[in-house]
């Protein structure tokens, strides 16, 4: 009977674990409206603050895709290769998904977390435009979202949205208090 009732606590706190918030940077002017011709940018969504920097030129959005517009013929509403744009966050969260549009028959990007900005997976706009990951992205941490390859001069592809996963405090606390009651439980025990 302790141990249903201790495992039942356990999966009610995990089942509580995150929220998830929902960034739609191409359509949302609540977002773009923030952000367009800016090198860099902060929008808050649901208490999280995520700042927004173009590696070159500017952060753009036309009705066809958001990117960058940088120096000379690029893409102006997406990113061309060597382009990218640095998402950090103000808390701690977890990088899920991301969505994007505008292919070009070679365009290919890369996703990497920060401050080495090491890969965390490919992206090619071929057969997918939603991407899942999971990148656990600290506090101040970057995830870069980076073009290394295009179709030519004026095609990049458009970085839509993504979303992220807020993972709860609490549930940690939880789960270590679950763990101390096991013990004493297994103490009383013998």
């Amino acid at each position: 009977m302790k141990k249903e009732i201790l495992v039942t606590g356990l999966l009610c706190a995990v089942s509580s674990f995150a929220e998830i918030i929902h960034f739609n940077i191409k359509d949302d002017p609540s977002i773009y409206g923030i952000l367009d011709n800016k090198a860099v940018g902060s929008v808050t969504n649901d208490g999280l603050i995520v700042t927004f920097a173009a590696s070159d030129g500017n952060l753009n959005r036309t009705s066809s895709g958001f990117g960058i517009n940088g120096a000379g013929t690029d893409d102006t509403d997406g990113l061309n290769a060597g382009q990218f744009i640095d998402v950090t966050f103000s808390h701690n969260v977890v990088f899920t998904n991301l969505a994007t549009s505008s292919w070009g028959g070679s365009d290919a990007g890369d996703v990497l977390l920060g401050p080495a900005f090491i890969s965390q997976g490919s992206i090619s706009g071929s057969v997918h435009t939603a991407y899942g990951f999971l990148v656990d992205a600290e506090a101040g941490e970057s995830v870069r979202i980076l073009a290394t390859s295009d179709s030519g001069p004026t095609n990049g592809f458009s970085v839509d949205g993504f979303s992220v996963v807020i993972p709860e405090p609490a549930v940690a606390g939880l789960i270590g208090l679950g763990g101390c009651v096991m013990l004493l439980l297994r103490k009383q025990k013998k």
